[in-house]
């Protein structure tokens, strides 16, 4: 009987340095490999940076229909290029711009909110026509700019692009992208 004892004293002795080896094991792993927090996707500050050449738009006079200008443009693909636009973006060349198109005519309406650079916003419906453009817009500033009628395209140029481009309403564009 006493035997019997002795190993089962035994048996809870190794039971409980077990444990404590086991307990010290997670709490060195924790102090050295620390659960990660739910992240937030941010894209690198390098792909924010830089801009994507996915296509051409050539701008083109309601009178005559000459050739006006034509710039490089990124397309905002999907929801979230859409919804970042040009956020966070510090400089954008003379000839590039950034394009919105959505699957139907619908009112539009954009914010500069964490938009650095100064932009003429343009709107365009279904037929390609040029319907509004909002000039010189304030960066970031949350008040909406919202479009009259409804655009299937936008565009987002620099400050004074359509004011040095000679590009008004009634003009129209033509967008060619890029194949991959």
């Amino acid at each position: 009987m006493f035997f019997i004892k002795n190993k089962i004293m035994n048996f809870k002795k190794f039971a409980t340095i077990v444990f404590i080896l086991i307990l010290i094991t997670v709490f060195i792993s924790f102090l050295f490999f620390p659960i990660k927090k739910n992240k937030i996707y941010r894209p690198k500050k390098e792909a924010i940076n830089n801009f994507e050449i996915e296509g051409t738009l050539a701008f083109f006079n309601k009178k005559n229909k000459n050739l006006i200008s034509k710039i490089n443009v990124e397309i905002a693909n999907n929801d979230f290029e859409k919804a970042r636009g040009l956020m966070h973006r510090r400089f954008m060349p003379e000839n590039v711009g950034m394009v919105f198109i959505s699957d139907e005519a619908k009112q539009q309406s954009f914010w500069m909110k964490n938009t650095h650079i100064a932009l003429d916003i343009i709107f365009v419906d279904v037929n390609s026509k040029i319907v509004q453009i909002s000039a010189n817009t304030v960066p970031y500033s949350e008040k909406s700019i919202p479009c009259k009628k409804k655009a299937k395209y936008v565009i987002e140029v620099n400050e004074y692009f359509c004011v040095n481009n000679n590009i008004s309403v009634g003009d129209s564009i033509f967008l060619k992208k890029i194949k991959f």
